[in-house]
């Protein structure tokens, strides 16, 4: 896989940073050095996600924009965790669906907005009478686009996290 074709989405850059202490100087140098040896490990919805993995580490790309979307690490601290008092249990079982709910509320709010404007840029598009105003209304759209695949990574790190506290 060559990276040079993919973009790098901020949240990519910051979870490099926040999982595995690398900074935004040295994130291409990771990035070359992941993927000289990654394997494709996994592909989800149509080849929509592609999971690449080097020593349980994970790197998330979406191939159709050219995005590296996000990084992760099997180790965590928080998997080593255990419970025993069930009321504790219960308690964080109850906040965490709260949590899910909110987190989901937020993003499908986000996604109603920004869809409302993908319609109108389809809209415009679809009017569209020369081709440079065509031009200009679909790499708008295009852009459009990156900020939702920002949020919807975000959110979909969230919930994972929120179900594998919910698995123990």
């Amino acid at each position: 896989m060559a990276t040079v074709d993919y973009q790098v989405s901020k949240h990519f850059y910051d979870r490099l940073n926040q999982r595995f202490n690398v900074p935004v100087s040295e994130a291409q140098k990771w990035i070359r050095r992941f993927f000289a040896n990654a394997v494709k490990d996994h592909c989800e919805e149509n080849g929509r996600k592609v999971l690449f993995k080097k020593d349980n580490i994970w790197v998330v790309t979406v191939p159709q924009q050219n995005i590296l979307v996000t990084v992760y690490s099997e180790d965590r601290v928080a998997d080593k965790l255990t419970i025993q008092n069930v009321e504790i249990k219960q308690a964080i079982s109850q906040a965490l669906k709260q949590l899910k709910y909110q987190v989901i509320k937020r993003q499908s709010q986000q996604n109603e907005v920004a869809i409302r404007e993908a319609q109108l840029y389809n809209q415009a598009i679809a009017h569209a009478r020369n081709n440079r105003f065509l031009d200009q209304k679909y790499a708008s759209l295009k852009a459009q686009m990156v900020p939702i695949m920002y949020n919807q990574a975000k959110c979909e790190d969230i919930l994972a996290e929120i179900e594998k506290i919910e698995n123990y």
